[in-house]
C-alpha cells in the first residue's frame, strides 16, 4: 500500500496538484481506491507480455470472474458469445473421406459421424456435460479467464477409447518459472514448460487449486505432457505464453459506469426523501434547563396543506440536487464504448433497438457477424479439429468404431459447420440467393452454409420428404421466384408503383402480394 501511495504522490504531483494527504484521500478508502484504478492501468506493456502477466494474471482474472457473476452487461456479452459462436446444437462434423476415385464414401463418413454423435453426446470424464454444453462453458471460459485447458485422457474403460477433461485455469501453476537449463532442460514460463523454438513441451498443474473444499493433503504439482492438453487462447502478442481476459479493456468503462449509476441512484433518493428542516431562532422563549438542548418539534406534513410553525422556528428546505437530465446520454455512451472493447454491436449488447432501422441493423450485424465467424473458425482450428483427430486415433482402436484400415491419417477429413443466421428480410436474401446460384456467382452449399444448414442433409431430407408424399399421395408444387420477378418488384418499390386500392403493408408481405398478383 504505501507503493502505491507514493506512486499516485508523483502522479497528482506532476500534474500540479497537491499530496493524497493534503486533499484528504485516506489510503484504504473507496475514493483511494478509485483514484488507483484511474492512474493504474492493469497491463502497463512496457516489458514482455510474460512480464507483465507473472504479477497480474491472477488479479485480472479475479475480477473478470466478479464481473461475469455480477454484471448484467458482462452477462449478456457472455450469452451472446455462446449464442453466436457455439449455437444452440453446437458445431456439427461432416465426415469428408473420399474413395481412391475422387467421390466421398458415403459408407465410411457415415459411421464416423454416427460414432461422433454417440461420443460427443458424452465426452466429459465427469460426466456432467453434454459436448455442447462443453463447448459453452469453454468459450466463456477462455472469454473471462483469457485461456482454457483441455486434457486428453485414455482408457480402455471408456466408449471410443477416452474422454475429455476440462482443467481450471487455476492449477496451472503461473508462478513457475525456471530459465533454461545448460544442460538443455527447457525453460518453464508461467507454469508451460516450452522448447526453445518456444512451443509447449508440457503443463506443470497443481493437483488442486488453493481453496477447495476437503483440501486435506498437500497440493502436488503435475507434469502433464504437452500431447495431452488442448490450450485455448486469443494471442496478443507474439512469444505470448498464457492468455488475458478478454474483459480486460472494458474493466474500467465497467467501473465508471457503475460509479456514474451509483451515484446518480443516491442523488435521486436523497431527492425523493427530501424534508423541511427547522432552526431555533430565538431559544429564550423556550424553558430549557441550563446546558440542555432546545425542545424538538415534530411537524406533519400533508399534500396541499398549511404549516403554522410555533414562536422562535424558522423553516429551512433540505433540497438536494436533482439527477443529471444527461445520465440517459452519459449511459449511452458509455455502453457504447464498451460494446467497442467487446467487439460486438451496442444495440445488441445494450437491448436498445430504439431508432434502429433496416439498413442499419442489417449493416451492423453483417459487421459483427464477420466477428462471429472469426471466433467461430479460431474455436474450429484450435478445438474441434484437435479433439476430431483425437478421436478417430483412439476409436480405431477400440471396437466401437470399425473401419478398413487401422490408418487415423485416412479418416481425419471432416468439415465442421457452425450455427449460422437468419436475415432480417429472408425474401430478399432468398431471392438474391437464387439469382446468384442461376447465375454461377454462388452455391447452394455455400448459402446454406450462411444459414448454418448442410446441403447433403437438406437433399437426404427433401428424398425423405418426397417418399413420404407419394406414399401419402399428396403432390407439393411450390412457384418458382425468377430474376425478372425480383427486378419487377425492385423497380415497383423505388418508383411507388403500386396497384390501385394497395393498403400500405410491409415488405414481405408487398412482395408477397405482387408476385401473387403476376402468378394470378
Amino acid at each position: 500500500m504505501g507503493k502505491v501511495s507514493r506512486f499516485i504522490n508523483r502522479t497528482l504531483a506532476a500534474v500540479g496538484l497537491r499530496k493524497v494527504k493534503n486533499s484528504g484521500i485516506v489510503p484504504g478508502s473507496d475514493s483511494f481506491r478509485i483514484l488507483k484504478e484511474w492512474i493504474e492501468s492493469p497491463l502497463k506493456a512496457n516489458a514482455s507480455l510474460d512480464w507483465d502477466l507473472r504479477t497480474k494474471l491472477y488479479s485480472l482474472r479475479l475480477r473478470a470472474r466478479a464481473l461475469a457473476l455480477n454484471n448484467p452487461i458482462v452477462r449478456q456479452y457472455l450469452q451472446l458469445l455462446e449464442q453466436n459462436v457455439v449455437g444452440p446444437t453446437g458445431m456439427r462434423l461432416q465426415a469428408q473421406v473420399r474413395n481412391n476415385d475422387g467421390n466421398l464414401n458415403t459408407t465410411i463418413n457415415d459411421k464416423i459421424e454416427v460414432a461422433w454423435d454417440d461420443f460427443w453426446r458424452n465426452p466429459w470424464a465427469d460426466g456432467r456435460m453434454s459436448g455442447v454444453q462443453g463447448e459453452q462453458l469453454l468459450l466463456r471460459t477462455m472469454a473471462v479467464d483469457g485461456e482454457a485447458f483441455v486434457r486428453l485422457i485414455r482408457s480402455s474403460k471408456y466408449r471410443y477409447g477416452l474422454k475429455l477433461q476440462m482443467i481450471d485455469p487455476d492449477l496451472v501453476d503461473h508462478q513457475l518459472n525456471q530459465p533454461r537449463g545448460a544442460n538443455g532442460e527447457n525453460e518453464i514460463r508461467l507454469g508451460i514448460e516450452v522448447d526453445e523454438y518456444g512451443a509447449p513441451a508440457a503443463y506443470w498443474c497443481w493437483s488442486s487449486v488453493p481453496q477447495d473444499i476437503n483440501l486435506t493433503v498437500p497440493r502436488q504439482r503435475i507434469r502433464i505432457p504437452a500431447e495431452e492438453i488442448l490450450h485455448l487462447y486469443d494471442p496478443e502478442r507474439s512469444g505470448q505464453t498464457r492468455g488475458i481476459t478478454w474483459l480486460n479493456s472494458v474493466m474500467l468503462p465497467l467501473s465508471i459506469l457503475d460509479g456514474y449509476v451509483e451515484a446518480t441512484l443516491l442523488a435521486a433518493r436523497t431527492a425523493a426523501c427530501s424534508i423541511p428542516m427547522f432552526r431555533h431562532t430565538d431559544a429564550s422563549l423556550y424553558s430549557v434547563d441550563a446546558g440542555s438542548q432546545p425542545p424538538q418539534f415534530n411537524v406533519e406534513l400533508n399534500p396541499g396543506g398549511g404549516l403554522t410553525l410555533p414562536p422562535g422556528l424558522e423553516m429551512q428546505q433540505f433540497d438536494p440536487s436533482k439527477p443529471t437530465t444527461g445520465f440517459a446520454e452519459f449511459t449511452k455512451a458509455t455502453k457504447r464504448w464498451i460494446s467497442s472493447g467487446l467487439n460486438v454491436s451496442y444495440n445488441a449488447l445494450a437491448n436498445d433497438l430504439e431508432g434502429v432501422n433496416y439498413s442499419s441493423m442489417r449493416s451492423g450485424l453483417l459487421i459483427e457477424r464477420d466477428s462471429w465467424q472469426a471466433l467461430q473458425q479460431m474455436f474450429i482450428d484450435r478445438f474441434k479439429r484437435p479433439v476430431h483427430e483425437w478421436f478417430i486415433r483412439a476409436a480405431l482402436l477400440s471396437p466401437d468404431l470399425v473401419l478398413d484400415s487401422r490408418d487415423p491419417r485416412k479418416f481425419l477429413a471432416a468439415r465442421f459447420t457452425p450455427r449460422g443466421w437468419k436475415w432480417i428480410d429472408p425474401l430478399k436474401e432468398v431471392n438474391a440467393a437464387v439469382i446468384a446460384i442461376e447465375n454461377g456467382l454462388g452455391s447452394r452449399t455455400n448459402y446454406l452454409g450462411e444459414q448454418g444448414d448442410d446441403f447433403e442433409d437438406i437433399c437426404e431430407e427433401l428424398v425423405d420428404e418426397k417418399r413420404i408424399a407419394d406414399e401419402n399421395g399428396l403432390s407439393f408444387i411450390g412457384a418458382a421466384v425468377t430474376a425478372l420477378d425480383v427486378r419487377k418488384q425492385t423497380q415497383e418499390e423505388e418508383t411507388g408503383d403500386n396497384q390501385p386500392g394497395d393498403a400500405p403493408t410491409d415488405t414481405n408481405t408487398a412482395q408477397a402480394l405482387h408476385l401473387a398478383r403476376r402468378r394470378s
